[in-house]
Order: structure tokens, then C-alpha cells, then sequence
């Protein structure tokens, strides 16, 4: 999902997609570059992809204000959905 496809959020929601999206940008050294971080305490991971089109903004609209930011890919998942996903691959690919 792009960043763009967020729409409108609820303070809570985007307090919190503020917060992963910090985590994010501070882990990245290029905006091509993208990055795969945990959040504070380590429940959820974002992926944050390249913004290429940095022309291509984002809105985010909530009841405070608008964000407006590059348009870029972003992925937000359980950090132990995530795992689970990794071993059963690493199990598959040990009986292959």
C-alpha cells in the first residue's frame, strides 16, 4: 500500500503510523534506500520502499491537520507474523 492510500486516520491510528514512520526515515540514509525497521517495542516491523517519485506527494488527512511527504510503499505488519513467515520458509528450503 502507498502511503497516499491511507486517507483519512483517526488521531490514534496516525499517531501511531507518525511514530513507525519516524522509526523508518531515522533508519534510512537515502530516500531510494528501503528499510525494514521494529517499532519501540519491537510488536510491529514497517517497511518503508524508495520514494523514486519524489514529486509525488502524499496527503494524510486527520482531524489536527494534514501530513503531506514523498508517496512511498509502505508495510506494517506483526514482527511475530513475520518470524513465523521466516520459518516455515527456512523449514521448506532445509527438506528441498
Amino acid at each position: 500500500m502507498r502511503l497516499s492510500d491511507f486517507g483519512m486516520l483517526e488521531p490514534a491510528t496516525f499517531h501511531l503510523l507518525l511514530d513507525l514512520l519516524g522509526e523508518a526515515l531515522a533508519a534510512r540514509t537515502e530516500a531510494r534506500q528501503s528499510v525494514e525497521v521494529a517499532s519501540m517495542d519491537g510488536a510491529l516491523l514497517i517497511r518503508l520502499g524508495s520514494a523514486h517519485d519524489s514529486e509525488r506527494l502524499a496527503e494524510i488527512l486527520t482531524s489536527t491537520g494534514v501530513l503531506r511527504g514523498p508517496d512511498c510503499e509502505v508495510t506494517i505488519s506483526y514482527a511475530h507474523e513475520t518470524a513465523a513467515a521466516d520459518l516455515v520458509e527456512e523449514t521448506s528450503l532445509q527438506k528441498a
